[in-house]
């Protein structure tokens, strides 16, 4: 049986969990390990891990929307989120993801009539952040690839930690950005923590999971992974063999 966790990570912030909040994550965790033991391909099939991390993220929604509901605490804490279209201010940031979401966002970044142009971009990405730690990695405030005109061009295969990151002002995160890029200090940003509670079980699920099938689990960072994957045409095979093939995210 998995350990019970005591605390997870909200933004700058470590927040301790009550027991009836770590066991469920244990139990979610559990739930999310069993089916990429279950669904994950033997051999590489870039489409069929797609699908599997689009049904994790349903999972993810699902749960948080029931953990949003749950309580009046928890209803008050949905309808503070401030984030709309357009607002883009946390997409200059340090994505950590599991390597099965890097090659689902790489699938979805190799199809449509941008591919070209977003593959390119991706490359062009990845060494300007190669080995930043988050707080470096943010104050060059340099764009994911996938954002354009502010809004991300593979929302649906958006990652779990994008599905799952809120806040409470658009203002705050400006004011964050603004101060970090110029070299000051981050400035507080009041997020809900609801969706990064849910999510950790999920991805410790998926890790869990993954370390199960023998796999590399390692978490990683999105430009850096997902361009692997759409650079070196052995990079998902080889990971598929048990070959540790990805950089592990840098905190």
């Amino acid at each position: 049986m998995a350990a019970l966790p005591r605390s997870i990570q909200v933004g700058r912030e470590t927040l301790r969990l009550p027991p009836e909040a770590a066991r469920f994550l244990a139990t979610l965790q559990g739930v999310i390990a069993d089916a990429v033991v279950r669904d994950l391909p033997q051999r590489r099939d870039d489409g069929a891990v797609a699908r599997l991390m689009a049904t994790i993220a349903e999972t993810q929604s699902a749960e948080t929307t029931k953990a949003f509901q749950a309580t009046q605490t928890g209803r008050v804490e949905q309808a503070s989120i401030a984030c709309a279209a357009g607002c883009a201010f946390c997409c200059r940031n340090s994505v950590e993801i599991t390597i099965p979401e890097a090659i689902a966002l790489a699938h979805a970044a190799g199809q449509g009539a941008d591919s070209t142009v977003l593959i390119a971009r991706f490359q062009a990405t990845a060494p300007l952040i190669q080995g930043l730690k988050p707080l470096k990695r943010q104050s060059m405030a340099i764009p994911c690839p996938v954002l354009v005109e502010e809004a991300c061009s593979r929302y649906a295969a958006r990652p779990l930690a994008c599905r799952s990151t809120y806040a409470t002002s658009a203002q705050a995160c400006e004011r964050d950005l603004a101060s970090v890029s110029k070299g000051g200090p981050g400035k507080p940003i009041k997020m809900p923590a609801t969706p990064q509670v849910i999510r950790t079980g999920v991805v410790d699920g998926i890790t869990s999971g993954l370390a199960r099938r023998g796999l590399q689990a390692d978490t990683v960072e999105l430009i850096a992974a997902t361009t692997l994957v759409l650079s070196d045409a052995t990079a998902v095979d080889r990971w598929f063999t048990g070959e540790r093939v990805f950089t592990a995210f840098v905190r």
